[in-house]
């Protein structure tokens, strides 16, 4: 607890009283590579994969906002880095950068590198096994050099990529590749090639945060503080979540036989009785194509809800992705049948501790207030969520603006109440928007923005969008 209470100090010293080139803010452009799984990739503009729940637990220790910055591989991102265009990436610091100005963390995650081979090739003690077999290496890995200076002697065929290397491997064109553990469980698991695992590889890779020029005085100590805060367990379940072991098993000749006999007496047996079933299949067959149908829906709704965390760690609340989809779910209503809505953003202009005890408590107790609050005083169909460290977003289904207007008062009291209990005094500002033809949920999501800011300037309370 000390130590987060640290790390939740140093972020205004960082970022609230000096800032990172010259702005006011805890958010920095963070370079994610698109296709890199299963370490990072960004689908559907959604953050993924090993490093993306890295960067959660670092954003949740240290207060910093990652804003997505896509490139299409690792030296985009430096380039990226060099010119400012984002402050931070995540790098495999064996991918060749050597860009003097650009700093790096230290290592948060060792991935062991591995020797791969057709199946049924014998195990190898390290490099000193390979002997006079060709092995294949991703030309910018640091393996190469490694391999010049101490393994001289080792026919070394360079290739593009780690895909690259596999498709070699598969034509028989080299005997052995060098391979990240995490990358090629990934591709073993997806692709029924006949490759397996016959030694290790020296040396590990490191993936390690690469800092910017411009800030690395003021967001390298942050993002190491963070490093050093997350429990070694945490670690592991990464590393564990995004490494599925699958066992791959070599069965015998004769099962296959026997299965083949069987299937054939099956398909005689349907075949001689095929004019009792007919009717019968045709139904299967259509029962089974709905099922499919609705598997592929099921299927698809799926997969987005699996990057979806629904409720914030801290307030309790809903997070921001939960609260987009159900924005979305409302316009859609709205749409179908102009059922009405609102939405209000809703902002802490100032928070206050009166008493001596209240001092004592960390912005953590203040927001857990506030959630318990939230969840007590909104009905069973509003959503509340912690739309950012400032900005709490309230969204009331089948609701016109006049009665969500009265709702964010009655809202705003109960939180109001809550902090009085505690010791705090707080004043907050709201902004209160209808749901108009044709809007976006981003349409909607400024123009509720937009009358916050007037009730801002009056000082707090709740301001509609009538009297905007």
């Amino acid at each position: 607890m000390l130590r987060y209470a640290i790390i939740y100090i140093m972020i205004p010293l960082f970022f609230g009283v000096s800032g990172y080139a010259g702005a006011q803010q805890t958010q920095v452009n963070y370079c994610a590579q698109q296709n890199w799984l299963p370490y990072e990739a960004v689908r559907n503009t959604h953050h993924i994969g090993l490093i993306a729940d890295y960067l959660r637990l670092v954003s949740e220790l240290t207060g910093i906002e990652f804003h997505l910055v896509p490139t299409k591989n690792w030296q985009q991102s430096l380039t990226y880095l060099d010119t400012n265009q984002c402050q931070v990436a995540v790098l495999n610091k064996n991918v060749g950068a050597n860009d003097p100005s650009i700093v790096f963390s230290q290592s948060f995650m060792d991935i062991p590198d591995v020797l791969i081979a057709q199946h049924g090739s014998p195990m190898l003690q390290g490099y000193g096994g390979i002997g006079s077999r060709r092995l294949g290496v991703v030309k910018d890995y640091q393996h190469r050099d490694y391999l010049a200076r101490y393994y001289p002697a080792i026919h070394v065929v360079l290739f593009d990529s780690q895909y690259a290397s596999f498709r070699a491997l598969q034509r028989g064109d080299i005997d052995v590749m060098v391979g990240s553990l995490l990358s090629v469980n990934a591709y073993l698991n997806k692709h029924e090639d006949d490759f397996a695992i016959v030694g290790i590889a020296h040396p590990y890779d490191g993936l390690h945060f690469a800092v910017s020029p411009a800030v690395k005085a003021t967001l390298l100590p942050l993002l190491e503080s963070g490093i050093n805060a997350i429990p070694q367990n945490r670690s592991v379940e990464l590393f564990k979540q995004w490494n599925p072991i699958k066992v791959r098993q070599h069965q015998k000749l004769w099962p296959i036989v026997v299965i083949a006999l069987l299937c054939l007496l099956i398909a005689g047996a349907v075949f001689w009785r095929r004019h009792a079933f007919r009717e019968f299949k045709q139904k299967l067959n259509s029962q089974s194509a709905e099922i499919a149908s609705q598997q592929a829906v099921i299927l698809e709704k799926s997969r987005t809800i699996e990057f979806l965390t629904n409720h914030d760690a801290v307030t309790g609340l809903y997070n921001r992705n939960h609260f987009i989809l159900k924005g979305e779910e409302e316009i859609s209503r709205y749409t179908r049948f102009n059922s009405p809505a609102s939405l209000v953003v809703m902002e802490l202009i100032r928070i206050k501790p009166n008493t001596d005890e209240a001092k004592k408590y960390s912005n953590a107790v203040f927001l857990r207030t506030i959630g318990k609050a939230c969840m007590a005083s909104v009905r069973e169909v509003d959503v509340v969520a912690r739309w950012n460290n400032e900005q709490l977003v309230f969204l009331c289904p089948q609701t016109n603006q006049d009665d969500a207007t009265t709702l964010t008062h009655r809202l705003l009291s109960s939180i109001e109440s809550a902090a009085t209990e505690q010791g705090f005094e707080v004043n907050i500002a709201a902004g209160v928007a209808a749901l108009k033809d044709n809007w976006s949920f981003n349409d909607w999501y400024e123009q509720a923005c937009s009358i916050l800011y007037q009730a801002r300037r009056q000082g707090g309370g709740v301001v509609n969008l009538d009297y905007f």
